[in-house]
């Protein structure tokens, strides 16, 4: 398939980005603009920024959205290592209790070697396991666990961990098999480049089986940051709301894609970029939750500091060969 490469001298658009505003947005209506999206899709794909919580806020009002459950079916994260599926259930669709320390099981015993606390996660669930008591059993939202079954008792070395890095391809066949295959439809949860047009990429391997996919980014500091030094920008876009960015018919779709690889990525590597394109060749949208002093900088994965944890972890970077520094 031949692809045309259209070089951008300058774009017009802009976002304020550091204006002053109030920082009460509602997101009641762009959440409603996503549902809507949703019914001419099989997948939402939800480009999550670990480094901010402002999109985990909002995940969390879209799914308390008294319809949601009537637009989506299941909910695939990245951090949940597949072995502990069982758990989810119980304790989200069978209503049974389950510890904390147990939950924290599902996040910590992923392939990047172990996410502490997580509040977002554990909020996530606890509101999914709310909503499902209210629901009939045929309206019951499931969370898919979209990690690999790594066992770290049997990784003794960096080959061994390698052959659980196929997290894309998990994650994508998790999506498929579980849920729409069953003709359900999934909110997908993960990091912004696993949601690029790029080869092997989780939303990529979803449209191959032919389903359809729509992907949104939510716009982090660094995005709007990106936005405002580009050359060439001079007509301001001053949003006073939360708004969904159709990429396809906006300005703001001839970025390059330069913002998009605008992230540090403090474990693994980068994707290969192809040949410059624009921030729409990748992406269905943007969604805008606010200006620089808006957004909410809490780390969505905070650092660990409980010591068994960083002990875990420790011993985990050592049978790979590498060295946690202390700081």
């Amino acid at each position: 398939m031949k692809r045309l490469l259209i070089f951008l001298p300058l774009l017009t658009v802009t976002i304020n980005c550091s204006q002053s505003q109030e920082k009460n947005f509602t997101y009641v209506e762009t959440a409603n603009k996503l549902l809507e999206v949703i019914q001419n899709y099989d997948a939402l794909a939800f480009s999550e920024n670990h480094s901010m919580s402002s999109d985990d806020h909002f995940i969390l009002d879209l799914i308390n959205n008294k319809v949601f459950s009537h637009y989506i079916n299941d909910i695939v994260i990245e951090a949940g290592n597949v072995r502990y599926q069982q758990l989810v259930d119980d304790y989200i669709l069978n209503n049974k209790d389950v510890s904390l320390n147990e939950l924290k099981k599902i996040w910590f015993d992923t392939t990047q070697l172990g996410i502490g606390d997580c509040p977002f996660y554990e909020t996530l669930l606890q509101k999914i396991k709310s909503i499902n008591s209210a629901l009939a059993e045929t309206h019951k939202i499931r969370v898919l666990l979209g990690d690999p079954p790594i066992k770290w008792d049997e990784i003794n070395s960096f080959s061994d961990w390698q052959k659980f890095q196929n997290r894309e391809a998990h994650f994508a066949n998790i999506t498929i098999e579980k849920s729409l295959k069953k003709e359900r439809k999934a909110l997908l949860i993960a990091g912004g480049d696993h949601f690029l047009n790029t080869e092997g990429s989780i939303n990529n391997l979803i449209a191959l089986k032919g389903y359809k996919v729509f992907t949104v980014r939510a716009l982090s500091s660094n995005d709007l940051e990106f936005i405002e030094s580009s050359e060439g920008v001079s007509q301001a876009i001053e949003l006073s709301h939360a708004e969904l960015i159709f990429l396809k018919t906006h300005e703001l779709g001839k970025l390059s894609d330069d913002l998009l690889y605008n992230e540090t990525i403090e474990f693994g590597e980068k994707p290969k970029k192809k040949p410059k394109q624009s921030v729409k060749y990748h992406l269905d949208a943007f969604l805008y939750l606010g200006n620089i002093n808006q957004l909410d900088s809490t780390p969505t994965f905070p650092e660990v500091t409980d010591e068994l944890q960083i002990k875990a972890i420790k011993k985990r970077a050592k049978r790979l060969g590498m060295e946690i520094i202390d700081h």
